[in-house]
């Protein structure tokens, strides 16, 4: 077995938007553009021009837009789509469905396309199922993220499909697999098919997220308790209502930007709320306003945006433009089927929900700079 590891900047971005991004459109177009690197990675080492006409299997659901990618560089070659359902514990188990019977020549290439190889039953039954008792000239098949336990397996059990050489064209690779099947290439969710799909929690279980949530919680992992605030803020913000359960008009919502997220927490925390932000630094902006700033905050932002639990859109109040971080239906989905359980089978929300309801209002509805002073006040 030759691997063929993705080495490209390119390349390298999309794994990683692949990796966190839960947002639909740029998951699919990061899956394009590895497939598409893979297709060039791949006629580079071999040699080829991309006018061979060999034939490619890619697994229907995980390699719709990757292949799409490969494509690109291979547009003569025969692409067939193959369905399989996995079944079993920890889905152990695959069954394999063609759209239509072939019969693969014995001379030259064959290629299946798989974006992840947890054990590499799918790969092995289905190239198993292709050649039967016969053999091909080369075999390669193409992958994102393969965990070593699935690539040791691929090199033993494909060995007498191939009579020449067996190529595997990969993105990352070292990871593990656990009891459930999950390897830990794409984090939070953890199936590619349903975040490329947007079915969230179909392959796997909120409750496998919570344990996993929960072990790093109980282990001191404060940064995922910070995120499980920000959401819950923005989630109210988002629904806000008076007192008479009127809903509260967007014009007459404070803009949920940077700092008055920082600010906020900074008051929470000041009015005992437990925040779990260790340390605040006191800036003075341009403009001239103090503002309370935490740089684990920051990063609680930046790492969320980028895993698409929130995203930031242009507002536009009195003529002046700002950005504002707003809940996704992703960052909404894992608040409440994740966050929420875990913080309150922890008692983590005992010290901040409360308080955060009470003076939520005036902290939605109210002024930015009445809240700075307030929280600035404390402060002294």
């Amino acid at each position: 077995m030759k691997v063929i590891k993705l080495d490209t900047s390119r390349a390298m971005k999309g794994l990683e938007t692949i990796r966190y991004t839960k947002r639909p459109d740029l998951f699919i177009s990061a899956s394009m553009e590895v497939g598409e690197e893979q297709g060039k990675a791949f006629k580079k080492v071999l040699g080829l021009s991309g006018e061979e006409p060999f034939p490619v299997f890619y697994k229907l659901r995980d390699s719709r837009y990757g292949i799409l990618g490969f494509k690109k560089e291979f547009p003569k070659a025969s692409y067939f789509p193959v369905t399989t359902y996995r079944y079993g514990e920890g889905y152990s188990n695959v069954s394999i469905e063609f759209e239509q019977k072939i019969s693969i020549a014995k001379e030259g290439l064959l290629g299946f396309y798989d974006p992840m190889v947890s054990r590499g039953t799918t790969t092995v039954n289905t190239v198993s199922t292709l050649c039967g008792d016969s053999q091909v000239e080369m075999l390669s098949t193409f992958h994102f993220f393969v965990a070593e336990p699935g690539l040791n397996r691929l090199d033993i059990e494909l060995q007498k499909f191939f009579l020449k050489e067996y190529f595997i064209v990969l993105g990352m690779r070292g990871f593990e697999v656990d009891t459930s099947g999950y390897m830990g290439a794409i984090m939070r969710e953890q199936d590619y098919g349903d975040v490329m799909e947007g079915t969230y929690w179909k392959e796997y279980s909120p409750e496998i997220e919570q344990a996993m949530v929960e072990n790093g919680v109980c282990q001191g992992a404060h940064m995922e308790v910070i995120m499980a605030y920000i959401l819950y803020i923005l989630l109210k913000h988002k629904y806000a209502r008076y007192s008479n359960f009127q809903l509260i008009p967007e014009s007459l919502k404070e803009l949920s930007t940077f700092y008055w997220i920082q600010t906020v927490l900074h008051y929470l925390e000041k009015q005992g709320a437990k925040t779990f932000v260790h340390k605040w630094e006191i800036r003075r902006l341009r403009s001239g306003l103090t503002i309370p700033i935490s740089d684990t905050i920051t990063e609680a932002l930046r790492q969320m945006e980028r895993e698409w639990l929130i995203e930031k859109k242009v507002e536009i109040r009195s003529g002046f433009e700002g950005n504002a971080y707003q809940i996704t239906q992703w960052g909404e989905s894992y608040l409440t089927k994740v966050y929420l359980p875990v913080l309150g089978k922890n008692a983590l929300l005992n010290g901040f929900v409360p308080i955060f309801e009470n003076v939520a209002l005036e902290i939605i509805a109210g002024k930015f700079r009445d809240l700075l002073k307030d929280s600035l006040r404390m402060n002294d």
